[in-house]
Order: C-alpha cells, then sequence, then structure tokens
C-alpha cells in the first residue's frame, strides 16, 4: 500500500513539470504585469480611477513578486 501511494505521488510530481519555454513564457509574462500593473488598473476603473488606490496596487506587486521567487 506505501508503495503504490509513493509511486502515484512520483507520477503527480512528473506530470506537474513543465517545459522551459512555458517557464520563460510565465516569467516574461509576470514581469510584464510587474512594470505595467498601475495602468493596467487605472484602466480597469475609468470612471473611478481612485479604486485602483495604492494598497490594490501594492498587494497585486507582492503575489506577482512573490511568484517570480526560485523555489
Amino acid at each position: 500500500m506505501l508503495i503504490y501511494c509513493l509511486q502515484s505521488i512520483f507520477e503527480i510530481v512528473q506530470e506537474r513539470q513543465t517545459s522551459g519555454t512555458t517557464w520563460l513564457g510565465a516569467r516574461l509574462l509576470l514581469f510584464y504585469l510587474r512594470f505595467n500593473i498601475r495602468s493596467i488598473m487605472k484602466g480597469c476603473y475609468p470612471t473611478k480611477p481612485e479604486r485602483a488606490d495604492d494598497w490594490l496596487i501594492n498587494e497585486m506587486l507582492r503575489a506577482v513578486s512573490s511568484l517570480l521567487k526560485v523555489h
């Protein structure tokens, strides 16, 4: 039973491997978002741009920064 569980976990880990191209594309997208998030958010609230306040933008930047860390 234990061997079967370990084998299943190993198969799941193998399935989650991504190609280098996918990894690079994701990183480039995150960098783009990091440097353009302020203007993107202001565009989401054209009638009330104050809703895209500094707190919201900083939280989004924090989330993007945590995704860019190498695990």
